[in-house]
């Protein structure tokens, strides 16, 4: 269980964030949601560039423990195939006599600790970078893991290669192993590190599995309409603000991917995509050109159409490609310029991607979006008590098993305006009937009393017209 811990940033103090496959903020402007979202998108962005598990061996003083006999081995572990554990067993058991063969336990805590602080070093520079600012103001922003797993690193060197595996100490399962080779050259020592830095990569894609990270920043349409020219130049010799060339970086590449359908559920969800919108762009590798297909089979170019549709665009491309369970998207309002109907519709879409293993963390203002999320909780949940009615439901309401994502894997923030300028962050429980949406009653109740009152006024007014227009013509 990740979680982000605020010290101070921006207008907010004192505030966590649990992190969730289905991760969602939402409340009035001037908040700081986005600036939440970007925290959080930092948090993977440093895992998946920098090389932690390097750096984390570099400073850690290690202590190999040898086996001592056969009996050992063979009565510790177990592991999920039997081939792999008669391979292990005698593996381990024939470099005992060569007594090469050692074991090194990590805490889930040390590792995250030594992530945390390389976030807390680079984060400021980040946001600097991120809104080109010359004087960026100081953020206190943490990473905190609730689990304190105990991992073990098992490796073995020998002539040109070795091997490595980890387990978790706890259960004695080995969760991950290879084999290393290419080791001519190398001394000892190199050789150690390198199998150690395997098991350790191990271990943190465990913690943090997503490493395709995608982050759509508001007002990405005008972006996309730019898009013939700057596929023709290098972004990185102009001074685009930080957060545009983000989402660049990943954009640009993702629309030069060819092998569309490596895996069987990006056929199903750019099927699903045309589904509930009734079209789907298209990318011309050649003349860097996009189009888009329309259901009644018209094709157009993007930069012809409406706001709406630029803006959910490159979440086509995004999940038309690659492992979906290695993704994680990061979204500035989804429900941007769209209609009521599609906003729901967008719901259902992205909380399909979470049911299939994705990662979404998104910013809205929009009631129909959670409101259509609260609708497929209260779906999940009558799914628990009675199938039969739930397909019912489903059936008339045009709802897929698909979209139906359990709520343990949602967590949903309220961004909430304080005294003194702050703003509190506050966790949303979850419950039977879904996401109270208290934010969204106050501002319709206050315009529900407005409506009423002035209509009342405008009735009487009328009235008093008609009464006093009476008179006169009697007159």
């Amino acid at each position: 269980m990740v979680k982000l811990k605020i010290g101070k940033l921006a207008q907010i103090e004192n505030s966590e964030i649990e992190v969730k496959p289905f991760t969602i903020f939402f409340g009035e402007s001037n908040t700081n949601k986005s600036y939440t979202l970007f925290a959080l998108y930092y948090m993977y962005k440093l895992i998946k560039e920098n090389n932690i598990a390097n750096d984390f061996l570099q400073n850690k003083a290690l202590s190999p423990i040898r086996f001592t006999n056969e009996e050992e081995i063979i009565q510790s572990f177990t592991v999920f195939d039997e081939k792999i554990e008669r391979h292990m067993k005698e593996l381990l058991i024939k470099n005992i006599r060569a007594n090469d063969v050692k074991r090194i336990s990590l805490n889930t805590k040390e590792i995250l600790e030594f992530i945390d602080s390389k976030f807390q070093q680079k984060i400021n520079t980040f946001f600097q970078d991120l809104f080109l600012l010359e004087n960026p103001p100081s953020y206190k922003i943490s990473i905190a893991l609730d689990s304190h797993e105990l991992y073990e690193i098992f490796f073995s060197e020998g002539g040109d290669g070795g091997e490595w595996f980890v387990k978790e100490k706890n259960t004695k399962k080995f969760f991950a192993f290879g084999l290393m080779g290419n080791f001519r050259g190398d001394t000892i020592e190199k050789i150690k590190e390198k199998l150690l830095i395997n098991g350790l990569k191990s271990i943190i894609d465990r913690l943090f599995p997503q490493k395709e990270l995608f982050l759509l920043p508001p007002a990405r349409g005008s972006i996309v309409d730019l898009q013939d020219s700057l596929l023709l130049m290098s972004f990185e010799d102009f001074s685009f603000p930080g957060v545009i060339k983000e989402f660049l970086k990943t954009y640009i590449p993702i629309l030069k991917t060819t092998r569309i359908y490596q895996y069987e559920m990006n056929k199903f969800f750019e099927e699903l995509f045309f589904e509930i919108f009734e079209m789907k762009p298209l990318y011309d590798r050649r003349t860097r050109k996009t189009t888009l297909k329309l259901k009644n089979c018209e094709e157009i170019p993007i930069t012809a159409v409406a706001s709406s549709i630029k803006e959910i665009s490159p979440l086509y491309f995004i999940l038309r490609a690659g492992n979906l369970k290695r993704k994680a998207i990061f979204i500035e309002e989804p429900e941007a310029h769209l209609h009521p109907s599609l906003q729901i519709k967008m719901a259902y879409l992205l909380s399909s991607v979470v049911k299939h293993g994705g990662n979404i963390f998104l910013t809205t203002h929009s009631d129909y979006f959670i409101g259509a999320l609260n609708n497929l909780i209260k779906l999940w949940n009558i799914k628990e008590l009675n199938p039969e009615l739930a397909n019912s439901l489903m059936e008339k309401y045009s709802i897929r098993e698909e979209y139906l994502v359990s709520p343990e894997d949602i967590a949903v923030y309220l961004f909430k305006k304080c005294e003194n300028h702050k703003v509190k962050v506050e966790r949303i429980n979850i419950g039977r009937y879904g996401i109270p949406l208290a934010s969204f009653r106050d501002a319709f109740r206050k315009l529900a009393d407005m409506t009423e009152e002035l209509h009342y006024e405008l009735f009487n007014l009328e009235k008093l017209n008609i009464k006093s227009s009476g008179k006169r013509s009697k007159n």
